[in-house]
């Protein structure tokens, strides 16, 4: 899919690796980077991948794709995505919709649980004013049960998180451990099926 934005300066890429030698021989910072889901070269969740390795999420990146199907949704949202992009979309529509994302960047989302907080415009997490290093999947597992007011179903978290994939028992287990070694005011824990959050007794 090829767009040209006549006021918006861009540059065009078909592989993430050409993107990074231009990135890392002009030094520039881009404002928002636009992935094909079918791109020509490699997909668009490896490319997502890489583009996150290299630059976090400073800064956002959208999915243009066709496939509207939800397990594709949640597996791009996993990877920390902005937004969707739908190629049907009318050009003008698509530069609107970034740009509205890109203003209201300045203006940051934020859910809390007690001491834990989330910026869901940056992808930040805090725990008591700390700042955590999330992946992707930790932090989409801390917005779900957040969301869900500190209780989740376990069923639940495995559908949003691996959509795509058979998980065996030691997979989620091994993902909570990770996740709670990085928590410090509360830990995530399983009771009767359903992932809850708990206050520890450390004294912030």
């Amino acid at each position: 899919m090829q767009m040209t934005f006549q006021d918006i300066a861009h540059v065009e890429f078909l592989h993430p690796k050409d993107f990074h030698q231009f990135y890392q021989e002009e030094q520039k910072f881009y404002d928002a980077i636009l992935i094909d889901y079918h791109m020509p070269n490699i997909g668009g969740i490896d490319a997502l991948k890489q583009l996150r390795e290299k630059f976090g999420s400073q800064i956002p990146v959208f999915i243009i794709t066709q496939n509207e199907r939800l397990s594709t949704k949640i597996l791009c949202l996993s990877e920390a995505i902005n937004d969707f992009l739908h190629k049907e979309m009318p050009r003008e529509e698509i530069r609107e919709r970034v740009l509205n994302k890109l203003r209201k960047s300045r203006d940051p989302i934020i859910i809390k649980y007690e001491q834990l907080s989330l910026d869901l415009t940056n992808l930040e997490c805090k725990d008591a004013g700390d700042i955590l290093s999330l992946t992707p999947k930790e932090f989409l597992t801390l917005k779900l049960v957040i969301e869900n007011k500190g209780r989740l179903k376990k069923s639940s978290l495995l559908e949003l998180i691996w959509p795509e994939q058979s998980v065996i028992p030691s997979t989620i287990n091994t993902h909570l451990y990770n996740l709670n070694k990085k928590l410090k005011t509360i830990k995530l824990s399983i009771q009767s099926g359903y992932l809850e959050l708990e206050k520890t007794n450390i004294q912030i």
